[in-house]
């Protein structure tokens, strides 16, 4: 094989990947239903509008974070949780939330966001360590 050869079929490798990030990338976007991924460090890479609008207060606060794609679950829970709770419960309720991200074993949990109602979480724990995660809302 020569240099070129090589070079051709890198590129038409690279290509193909690239088609496939986008694919997967539309997917996620498209999906009507809060879905989000993030990685072995919990921080948010990859996630669509209705994700956005059941957070919405921390993503209106952290959209830079987000972007950088430097936003990690922490942060996101943390301006959810300083908003609804007392302050002397946010650190713990931070902390085991994390716990359960981290654990994720893709059993449903309920919760309720702030102005946009009930839904049933479940986080599902990817081969290369980080997570996935999708809500369905209740009516």
């Amino acid at each position: 094989m020569t240099s070129q050869s090589v070079a051709v079929a890198a590129e038409l490798e690279f290509e193909r990947i690239r088609r496939e990030h986008a694919l997967l990338v539309e997917s996620i976007e498209v999906a009507p239903t809060p879905f989000a991924v993030y990685d072995e460090q919990d921080r948010l890479i990859a996630w669509n509008k209705p994700y956005e609008r059941v957070h919405g207060s921390a993503f209106r606060k952290l959209r830079s974070k987000a972007e950088s794609r430097t936003l990690h679950y922490a942060d996101l829970v943390s301006v959810i949780a300083e908003a609804t709770m007392a302050p002397d419960k946010v650190d713990a309720y931070v902390r085991q939330r994390v716990r359960d991200q981290r654990n994720a074993d893709g059993i449903g949990v309920d919760r309720n966001y702030p102005d946009v109602g009930w839904y049933r979480v479940s986080k599902f724990k990817t081969r290369g360590g980080g997570y996935r995660r999708f809500r369905r809302r209740y009516q």
